[in-house]
């Protein structure tokens, strides 16, 4: 029988408002006594007018923080949002307002409010006495003795209270009239509006007045700052020639504006520019151009991550061959795989694609290759006068297709070629802007109409000069609608002098380690081992790379070799290659598994075995005399898998 339990329900007078409302009150208390809030500030940024200080809080509390409206020119609760989730104290996807609530709570760790106010810095340079219990009471205990010349605690620049407050004021008042803003030097520029477009004839006019030796980086972005500080900061980072980085906000909310000026304001090698509204990539691109001064400029996507010294390899590429237009980095994926080397076309009814995405690294070629009719403008390196003879890029494009159009163009007046220069590398985020995908259809429409019966025919050619042929072209990956498809190539390995298919090796290492028994027992880490195997596969002139288990590639059917580096993880064998299970002895299994196999754990380690072509055990294996070592296992497993295939 079961047993009823009785509930009370206790209804508070007036319900959830009246709680909400109580909480507000308490919350309003707080702010206003603490005097971390400024008045005209917010009043900028809402664009509105209160009547008392109190009002104005209540409004931020009610409507302006959920908005992401700031209190304080000191409180940038984007950047503390991502501060108190790197600190584990916020959870992902929370609101504005949640963040602001954890900055007063003094269960949550402090943490810097702001790019331009460095908590660590401040804690270390501030007077004797207790520690402020919250990020709040930091920022209060700073301004209370605070004076317009007071230098801020932080390591962006020589910023002072008083000339933080006046230039936020100043910019929030000018974004609220719609005007563009150009910070240049660390000073905000009062920007003509000449909407949108840029006067190319003056550009033409000012070629000769651009800097010799100057690299200008230009880089649209639109509601983000955290990919584009990375992008910027890589930038910065490489001093292989002189720099100056050209960072256009297409019309995004002002607190972003606001974060790119704390983080990158008082960097004389930036220019900062602020739309009124979203010109996209090609708008963007083209504003950037005209804020520019450099001799040679880069096309850059905000969320890119370059690799020391690409700068330098890049302009020694363009500098040094004048039938070359412009010149790409290698572009790779975050997981180190090919994104773009170049740009293919295979025939008129067929968008072109980028050459060799998804393959393994070890596929490119090295050095300089030229010859393509286009390449991707993630990463592209161009001559001014090229770029202003084009009128720069068309912006009839949105996010799409505007890169293959402006190479296409500049192809046709001249009699050189793009390259790709695959001693610069860069790791690209694909496809991060926000709304890209609906304009594929009209992008896609564009492009045809322009191009048809123009297009080179080139794909076959390419992946022939890298060692491949294609078999069959197959639709690629819907974006975001299923008429708009990409090319995805299928490809099949040149075979070598010998007839054979090229040797290509993958490992797939599960996270952990073995233990190898000997004199003296040998901890081996998984990931190690894989790496040194690969190592022994190219030392031998074959290819190979050493991933995850699980990580997924897209051209696993040219492998020829699959080794698997596991305890229990689950092994998926390759059909069409020969497929090795490497382990270690069941009674050297150490950690959190058993040192003597459950009949479950046998079970597996049968199925396993059973579905693989070869299985080696390390403690098995004869090994060079003295103790074993990580290097030895590798070449060992090596040489066993060779004799294996080759049937020694």
């Amino acid at each position: 029988m079961k047993q009823k339990i009785a509930t009370t329900i206790v209804r508070l007078p007036g319900g959830r408002r009246a709680l909400d409302e109580a909480i507000i009150r308490r919350q309003l208390a707080q702010i206003s006594a603490s005097g971390v809030f400024d008045l005209e500030f917010y009043r900028a940024q809402a664009g509105q007018s209160f009547s008392s200080n109190r009002a104005a809080i209540q409004h931020f509390l009610s409507h302006g923080a959920e908005q992401g409206l700031s209190p304080h020119p000191l409180i940038n609760l984007d950047w503390a949002q991502r501060e108190l989730t790197g600190r584990g104290a916020l959870a992902h996807g929370v609101g504005a307002d949640e963040a602001c609530a954890a900055l007063r709570r003094p269960s949550t760790p402090l943490v810097s409010p702001s790019p331009l106010f460095d908590m660590e810095r401040y804690l270390a340079q501030r007077s004797e006495g207790p520690v402020p219990e919250t990020t709040w009471d930091a920022v209060a205990e700073f301004l209370s003795t605070a004076t317009d010349d007071t230098p801020l605690p932080s390591a962006r620049g020589a910023h002072t209270w008083g000339g933080l407050r006046h230039h936020h004021l100043d910019y929030e008042r000018a974004a609220a009239r719609g005007q563009v803003v150009t910070w240049r030097g660390g000073t905000m520029l009062s920007t003509p509006d000449t909407g949108g477009g840029v006067d190319w004839i003056e550009q033409r006019e000012t070629l000769a007045e651009r800097t010799v030796g100057l690299t200008s980086l230009l880089i649209p972005t639109y509601e983000d700052w955290e990919m584009t500080q990375r992008a910027v900061e890589a930038v910065l980072a490489d001093e292989s020639v002189p720099t100056e980085v050209v960072i256009i906000d297409n019309g995004s909310r002002p607190a972003v504006s606001r974060t790119l000026w704390e983080l990158f304001g008082a960097e004389p090698r930036c220019v900062l520019r602020r739309e009124p509204s979203n010109r996209n990539f090609a708008g963007g691109s083209n504003i950037a151009f005209a804020e520019s001064s450099g001799d040679r400029v880069v096309f850059l996507n905000n969320d890119t991550e370059a690799r020391a010294g690409w700068l330098a390899s890049l302009r020694a590429a363009l500098d040094g061959r004048p039938d070359i237009l412009g010149v790409q980095p290698r572009l790779l994926y975050p997981d180190g795989s090919l994104q773009a080397v170049g740009t293919v076309f295979w025939d008129e009814r067929t968008l072109p694609w980028h050459l060799l995405a998804g393959h393994p690294e070890y596929d490119a070629p090295d050095g300089l290759h030229a010859g393509f009719s286009a390449i991707t403008a993630a990463a592209m390196m161009l001559r001014p006068e090229h770029v202003v003879e084009n009128r720069g890029f068309d912006e009839l494009y949105k996010n799409g297709y505007e890169d293959v159009d402006l190479c296409l163009s500049l192809v046709k007046r001249h009699s050189g070629s793009f390259a790709v220069c695959h001693d610069a590398r860069v790791t690209h985020h694909e496809s991060k802007s926000t709304g890209r995908a609906r304009f594929a259809i009209p992008n896609r429409e564009l492009f045809l109409s322009r191009w048809r019966g123009a297009l080179p025919v080139d794909a076959a050619r390419f992946y022939a000069e890298v060692g491949f042929d294609i078999a069959a072209v197959m639709p690629g990956n819907s974006f975001g609608d299923a008429l708009v498809r990409g090319s995805q190539p299928i490809v099949m390995a040149r075979p070598d002098a010998a007839g054979l298919a090229p040797e290509r090796w993958v490992i797939r290492a599960e996270e952990g380690s073995y233990e190898i028994p000997g004199s003296a027992a040998l901890r081996v880490s998984l990931r190690d081992l894989g790496e040194l195997i690969a190592d022994a596969v190219r030392a031998a002139g074959g290819r190979a790379e050493s991933v995850s288990c699980d990580h997924p590639r897209d051209r696993e059917y040219l492998d020829t070799v699959a080794v698997f580096l596991t305890h229990l993880a689950p092994v998926t064998p390759q059909p069409g290659v020969l497929n090795v299970l490497v382990r270690s002895p069941e009674e050297t299994l150490k950690g959190d598994r058993p040192a003597a196999p459950t009949a479950a754990s046998r079970s597996i380690r049968e199925y396993q075995d059973g579905a693989c072509d070869l299985v080696i055990r390390l403690g098995e294996l004869s090994l060079a005399e003295g103790e074993p070592d990580v290097a030895a296992l590798a070449a060992a497993v090596y040489t066993a898998v060779s004799e294996a295939r080759h049937g020694i």
